[in-house]
């Protein structure tokens, strides 16, 4: 699976009800000013951010804004101190 980390003021386009219909929760990260969000679900809610390049062959391809993850590259990023909170839950 695929993730996108973007900007958390992004998420104030869209109507918190739009989320929870979709029963999203984002992550986000410790200081809370990125989120991630699978590639999917973030392409459902900001189309209008998709890049829509368009191939010498006439195909046409859509790509993310923002770097995206998967597998130990998403592992690496979440385990590392923007997104792993050090504090201890008492």
């Amino acid at each position: 699976m695929k993730y996108t980390v973007f900007p958390t003021i992004d998420l104030q386009e869209v109507p918190q009800e739009e989320i929870d219909k979709r029963n999203l929760v984002p992550r986000k990260s410790v200081n809370e000013s990125k989120t991630l969000m699978k590639c999917q679900h973030y392409a459902e809610l900001f189309p209008h951010k998709m890049i829509k390049t368009i191939a010498d062959d006439g195909t046409e391809e859509l790509s993310f804004p923002y770097p995206t993850y998967e597998g130990e590259e998403l592992n690496t990023l979440l385990s590392g101190p923007e997104w792993s909170s050090s504090e201890s839950i008492i």
